[in-house]
């Protein structure tokens, strides 16, 4: 939701990694106006619903997410090189 990308906008991790967010006051309107501008959150009108999940992932380790995502489509997990 945009609360949690909002908070994740200035997180610390985020702004060391990402040169372009730290100027924070020009990152959170360019996030503000992407909000107003598209759908950012999908509604229960997605057209191929047999290959659509959604997920809340504003509280969840990206780890827990993305085995969701394996879990809901029966993706074969793989050892990242």
């Amino acid at each position: 939701d945009l609360d949690s990308r909002l908070e994740r906008n200035q997180s610390e991790f985020r702004l060391s990694k990402k040169p372009s967010k730290r100027d924070v006051e020009r990152s959170e309107a360019g996030l503000l106006d992407t909000e107003q501008r598209y759908k950012m959150n999908s509604t229960d009108d997605f057209f191929y619903t047999e290959n659509y999940i959604k997920i809340n992932n504003s509280h969840l380790m990206p780890e827990k997410t993305a085995r969701q995502i394996v879990d809901a489509f029966g993706f074969t997990v793989t050892q990242s090189r």
